[in-house]
């Protein structure tokens, strides 16, 4: 699976994913339905440049996200396979 994401101000990876996988953006999180996998990702945006991702899935199948026209003074933390 491919999902690429072209964006003018950084934003949509959460949207692009939910899309992808057949699920909803609620409360900044997406939900991974069980036929793609199990878990969810979890976004938090502090302000516009400044933001926070939890990775906290499994896939039945690799996926690739390709970002292009992010900003360079944006700063992103993504944290995976943290929580058990």
């Amino acid at each position: 699976m491919e999902i690429e994401i072209i964006s003018k101000d950084g934003l949509g990876m959460l949207a692009a994913f939910a899309k992808e996988v057949g699920s909803i953006v609620e409360n900044g999180r997406v939900d991974v339905p069980q036929h793609f996998g199990t878990g969810f990702i979890q976004g938090y945006s502090f302000n516009e440049r400044l933001r926070m991702m939890i990775l906290n899935y499994q896939l039945h199948q690799d996926f690739t996200i390709s970002r292009k026209n992010q900003p360079t003074n944006m700063l992103i933390f993504n944290f995976q396979h943290i929580i058990n």
